[in-house]
């Protein structure tokens, strides 16, 4: 899913506050934000849902802008029978709070004028990893000017917090770079 905006003056600050039930990947002008990976975490739903926030500052700019957001299948119906799965139709919600070096705020938020369209993504789970199908790729689908005219407008669906608990924040999981050792040996037997 994606919005394009437009930031007309100086940002001072810049916040996205992310939620996704599956896993999300926050994209903004064409770069992944922050490091996470199967994010947000696992929770009990009924009891706990967490949502992360990031600073966005350095990658708001002035003029034309664009937030995109992956969503995958997170802790479904093939997830453990033993952990807490999330069985209802996937979801989002993103608010990205600007404060502007003049003082004044403004807010991008999730709603009926985001775009939605088939991910290259066809298929991930925690388990069995995920099938990626590059021909369905759309470039540059998370950059200010991407033609979406054929995208269609996302559905506004009612929020997972009702009688539930406040949403939380979390650290998360994230990525770390392999590392090689820094000797490698073959002992042999005795």
């Amino acid at each position: 899913m994606r919005k394009e905006f437009v930031i007309s003056k100086k940002v001072l600050r810049a916040t996205a506050h992310v939620f996704g039930l599956g896993w999300y990947e926050l994209r903004l002008n064409g770069a992944k934000v922050g490091e996470k990976a199967l994010a947000p975490v696992n929770s009990k739903y009924n009891e706990a849902l967490y949502y992360d926030s990031f600073d966005v500052t350095r990658i708001a700019k002035v003029g034309g802008n664009a937030a995109g957001l992956w969503l995958g299948n997170g802790y479904d119906k093939n997830y453990s029978r033993y952990g807490w799965r999330w069985m209802e139709p996937k979801r989002a919600i993103l608010q990205l709070d600007i404060v502007y070096a003049d003082g004044t705020r403004s807010s991008v938020v999730t709603d009926g004028s985001w775009k939605t369209a088939p991910s290259p993504i066809t298929f991930n789970d925690i388990y069995n990893g995920e099938t990626y199908d590059a021909r369905l790729e759309k470039p540059s689908w998370d950059t200010y000017g991407c033609d979406d005219r054929s995208w269609t407008p996302a559905s506004v669906v009612a929020s997972p917090s009702p009688g539930r608990p406040p949403f939380r924040t979390s650290r998360g999981e994230r990525c770390i770079p392999r590392s090689n050792p820094p000797a490698r040996s073959a002992p042999r037997p005795p």
